[in-house]
């Protein structure tokens, strides 16, 4: 749940620091979507390998 702040009551100062705050926040999540996403990728380019492995080898027995 969020509150209202009316931006009437709040110093300047505090409106740096939110600002502070907020800009500094979002990086580290970003890189951990990023992180998140790449390994995601990993693991899909690993099961198509694995996949692709699997019928080579079923169709080299189907040839004997």
């Amino acid at each position: 749940m969020s509150s209202k702040i009316r931006l009437d009551d709040l110093s300047t100062e505090a409106l740096d620091e939110m600002d502070n705050d907020f800009f500094k926040t979002p990086e580290p999540e970003r890189q951990k979507k990023g992180g998140r996403k790449s390994r995601k990728r990993q693991m899909i380019e690993d099961y198509m390998e694995e996949r692709s492995l699997k019928r080579r080898i079923t169709e080299s027995y189907e040839l004997f």
